[in-house]
């Protein structure tokens, strides 16, 4: 079937956001059409519409939350929308951490991308945000309104945002992988019920993170080119390699040919531990 055309996507989203308040059946409706969407290349038009709904204070004012059906739907639709985001934003964004980062955005782009959080209210932005605004600003604000709903959703919500947060933090590249961990590490010490939902999801990051600092030290003592290392040292980051690609697994998809745990600069090691390892001996 032919593409949707973007105009059609948007519309149809935020009708049927609109018409949540008089048919909250339609919440199923709505995460469908975005489901069907998402299916003829026009993700980054869904991403959006979910983004402005859960970011809107005044859908809050729309919908009479007094209303238990209503106040249930809402729930519902919340929910929905926050682990779509969780299970698309990456792919609607196109942030990978297996993309090196100087294949980012334009200037043009990444000036407007910076001026859009700060107009939607994210308040003072620290360095890192502004980076990340500046390199992808979907995925920017995506990370933003996930942190936001951590204070704002039930507690069923919030361990959806938690799912979220670590599904964006293993696809994605810096810096939004160190942002996701962050907020997700702040939630450790606040009285949020979600230690054994964080717990696993943070120890998996502190694995990736560690397996990146072996990298560099292998690098400092064999150099940058892998053509250079012994057997021994391919065989440790292969090894790294392949385990955390299991582990990640465990927490959301990733393509195993070409997803890179240790980061874009492993590529070259893990190519060449490949072949000098496959070597008949």
């Amino acid at each position: 079937h032919q593409p949707w055309p973007a105009e059609s996507v948007s519309s149809i989203l935020f009708c049927l956001s609109a018409r949540l308040a008089a048919t909250p059946a339609l919440t199923l409706e709505l995460l469908q059409t975005a489901l069907t969407a998402s299916e003829v290349d026009n993700l980054h038009v869904v991403l959006s519409a979910v983004l402005s709904f859960l970011g809107s204070p005044a859908r809050a004012g729309y919908i009479h939350e007094s209303h238990p059906e209503v106040a249930a739907a809402r729930e519902i639709h919340n929910r929905a929308a926050i682990e779509f985001l969780g299970e698309n934003a990456n792919f609607a964004a196109q942030e990978f951490a297996w993309v090196p980062e100087d294949e980012g955005l334009d200037s043009e782009d990444q000036i407007s991308g910076a001026d859009s959080l700060e107009e939607r209210g994210e308040g003072e932005m620290s360095v890192g945000l502004v980076q990340a605004a500046a390199r992808n600003p979907l995925m920017a604000q995506t990370v933003a309104l996930l942190q936001r709903c951590l204070t704002t959703s039930s507690w069923i919500g919030r361990l959806e945002v938690v799912r979220a947060l670590g599904k964006i933090a293993v696809r994605s590249g810096e810096p939004f992988r160190l942002q996701c961990y962050t907020v997700l590490h702040s939630t450790l010490t606040a009285s949020l019920g979600l230690f054994a939902t964080v717990s696993p999801i943070i120890d998996l990051l502190d694995k990736m993170y560690k397996a990146q600092v072996r990298l560099r030290e292998l690098e400092v003592q064999a150099g940058t080119s892998a053509v250079n290392w012994d057997s021994r040292s391919l065989t440790e980051v292969d090894q790294l390699h392949s385990q955390l690609i299991k582990e990640v697994s465990l927490v959301c998809y990733v393509p195993p040919h070409i997803y890179l745990p240790l980061g874009p600069e492993s590529r070259d090691v893990i190519k060449e531990a490949r072949e000098k390892l496959s070597e008949p001996k």
